[in-house]
């Protein structure tokens, strides 16, 4: 796999989404069937301000966030013998169909860490396992997202 590439989407993924820039969030693994990413706690992020916690909407940004960018590097996996006008084709249409958060403890922490699994990869929809621990490992929100994505035709390039 082109690791020169996963690393590409993962820096533009950081730099150029202003919402993934805003929140600080850091890509620290990706491949095509697994992600982690890191959110720094900030009194920008926090939801419940007497106790200090994250805010559930952003436990599920971040989540959200790592699906999204795994199905991407999934996506570019399976297209990188097309030309480059069809793999960003390709990444331009990965799109949340479904997101379902359980929310299992209090989003207490200085660095969370959300990471993601391959459940199932077909041609227009991917599965994705999440899950949100704090730097001490306590397992704040574990979540599933479905996610449209679009393969074009393999074309010369």
């Amino acid at each position: 796999m082109n690791t020169t590439m996963l690393k590409e989407i993962s820096r533009v993924f950081v730099e150029n989404v202003p919402f993934t820039k805003e929140m600080q969030i850091k890509v620290v693994s990706l491949t095509k069937e697994e992600v982690t990413l890191t959110l720094p706690m900030s009194p920008l992020l926090v939801g419940n301000f007497v106790s200090n916690r994250l805010h559930g909407g952003v436990a599920a940004t971040v989540l959200d966030s790592a699906g999204g960018l795994l199905c991407m590097a999934n996506v570019y996996y399976e297209a990188q013998e097309r030309n480059l006008n069809a793999q960003l084709e390709d990444l331009g249409k990965v799109g949340t169909i479904d997101l379902r958060i359980d929310y299992l403890n209090s989003g207490r922490g200085e660095l969370f860490t959300a990471t993601g699994q391959i459940l199932r990869a077909g041609n227009r929809i991917i599965t994705v396992q999440l899950a949100l621990h704090n730097e001490k490992g306590i397992f704040i929100a574990a979540g599933t997202g479905t996610y449209a994505v679009v393969r074009t035709q393999n074309t010369p390039a």
